[in-house]
């Protein structure tokens, strides 16, 4: 089963449109002026530097950040594969029953979507567990018999950034090193990813330089509400493995209007 909630139209929010859709200032802690603009409404969202600071996006003059035709709040997706079964064998006085459920998918979203309405980047999370199950009986007579249960069950689950899996620069399946989570935050490995990304590292406003290599995208202040940056974190790694097996066995005989187990 698969699902691609609100990316192409609105389940949970209404269209909207913020000071006429006109550009509006970003600040720096609530005071100083980015250099940053952002314009917000149905269509989508776009930012962009004011280089020319007439307060309006001009075409070859001023820097385009980055434009979202459908907004980040409605890119919410999740794949999941799921399975069970049973199959009964009599082998008369032995009948055996297997029983087997599987299920394993993947899952990302906005979180909180109007926040992350200009964030594109997303986090990914991958999980599966599986239950198995043997069930013999062995009918000694026509009121006695012996059963035995046989079960597996396993889970594992791990969470980590979806673009660089999908740019084949993350390997899941637990074998992650700590240098594979540092490049989530690292300007030179997210540039090899998504040059857009890369272009809000550092402080707002301000020219890159090596000095902000590491230094992830600070949050909008549009009048005092925050809105992540395109390329925010959405998260760090995480991973978790855990199983048992389990088995039990009972003797179960009927005596008249009582039962021995």
């Amino acid at each position: 089963t698969g699902t691609d909630n609100y990316s192409t139209t609105s389940r949970w929010f209404t269209p909207f449109t913020i000071a006429g859709g006109n550009p509006i200032a970003d600040k720096v802690g609530g005071l100083t002026a980015s250099g940053d603009y952002v314009v917000l409404n149905e269509k989508g969202s776009m930012t962009f530097t004011d280089i020319d600071h007439d307060e309006a996006y001009t075409a070859g003059t001023d820097i385009l950040a980055g434009v979202n035709n459908e907004s980040g709040a409605f890119n919410n997706v999740s794949n999941w594969t799921n399975f069970n079964g049973t199959m009964t064998f009599d082998y008369n006085p032995l009948v055996l029953r297997l029983s087997g459920a599987y299920s394993a998918g993947t899952s990302s979203g906005a979180g909180l979507p109007i926040k992350n309405m200009f964030n594109t980047r997303r986090h990914e999370s991958a999980s599966s567990n599986y239950l198995i199950n043997l069930k013999s009986t062995y009918f000694l007579n026509t009121s006695t018999y012996i059963r035995s249960n046989v079960k597996l069950v396993g889970r594992k689950s791990e969470s980590y950034d979806k673009k660089f899996e999908e740019k084949g620069k993350f390997k899941t399946g637990h074998t992650s090193q700590l240098k594979d989570w540092l490049a989530w935050g690292d300007h030179d490995k997210v540039a090899e990813v998504d040059t857009n990304w890369a272009r809000h590292f550092g402080t707002p406003g301000e020219a890159y330089t090596e000095a902000f290599q590491y230094v992830e995208p600070y949050q909008y202040n549009i009048n005092g509400f925050r809105f992540a940056r395109d390329g925010a974190r959405r998260g760090g790694y995480s991973k978790g493995e855990d199983g048992y097996i389990g088995m039990d066995v009972e003797f179960v005989s009927q005596m008249g209007e009582h039962e021995v187990k």
